[in-house]
């Protein structure tokens, strides 16, 4: 937090909060971005975007398990 004051004694003050912070939430973009690249150092690339589909279907009513299903198969990265 900056505060300022002017000549005539008038204040100026800005706040900037650290993004991903409660006051700066991360948008969707950026919390996908974020997991794609997370996600994809451990388990590749391919696995972290079958897990991320699964994740969106389950708003459709999709099995959870659907979730869990792309690290069963094989999915750690070597």
């Amino acid at each position: 937090r900056v505060r300022v004051k002017r000549r005539d004694g008038s204040p100026i003050e800005r706040t900037r909060y650290a993004t991903g912070t409660p006051d700066a939430p991360l948008t969707e973009a950026e919390i996908r971005a974020k997991y794609r690249r997370m996600a994809g150092g451990i388990v590749g690339d391919a696995t972290a975007n079958a897990i991320e589909r699964a994740i969106d279907a389950l708003a459709d009513n999709a099995p959870a398990r659907d979730v869990l299903r792309p690290l069963s198969t094989g999915a750690r990265r070597s």
